[in-house]
């Protein structure tokens, strides 16, 4: 910010929470990312394994809603130069492993089974403010099961 300020630039910084939908092809080398790392393990071995209790909480945001942001704050005039995108919420990883699953069924037709791991973990909760954008009519509407049956297809494919 004070390079911005020292050299007149007129910038956007958009500080993205942790990111999840469907993937351009199967391909892709970003399966670390938890909610692709679950979907990969549901539709390869019909479960998903976590390392944790599940307990720890993040704030997720599919990759349509963060599009939507960055057409909002390129198109709209605001105050700010930064803003956090996120939903504005947090849940669990273990509701998130549900929502996995919940997709996988819906999809498939079958169950799976979630294993929990027992590290307990002390990671703190994590939910992004999210007001400056909402100031600019931004409004998360993905929800992760359709993005999930999307990553689903794919993989499908």
């Amino acid at each position: 910010n004070v390079y911005r300020k020292s050299r007149e630039l007129n910038t956007i910084i958009l500080r993205v929470s942790n990111v999840y939908g469907a993937p351009i092809n199967k391909n892709v080398d970003r399966w670390t990312l938890v909610p692709l790392s679950f979907c990969k393990q549901a539709f390869e071995n019909r479960k998903i394994t976590m390392t944790s209790d599940g307990y720890q909480t993040r704030d997720f945001v599919s990759i349509p809603d963060i599009v939507e942001s960055i057409q909002l704050v390129i198109n709209k005039k605001s105050k700010y130069n930064v803003f956090n995108v996120g939903k504005g919420e947090s849940i669990s990883i273990m509701k998130l492993a549900n929502a996995v699953a919940s997709a996988y069924k819906e999809k498939f037709n079958t169950d799976i089974k979630i294993e929990y791991g027992n590290a307990k973990t002390s990671d703190p909760h994590f939910t992004y403010d999210i007001s400056r954008l909402k100031e600019l009519g931004y409004s998360p509407k993905n929800t992760m099961e359709d993005e999930f049956i999307k990553t689903f297809e794919i993989l499908s494919l």
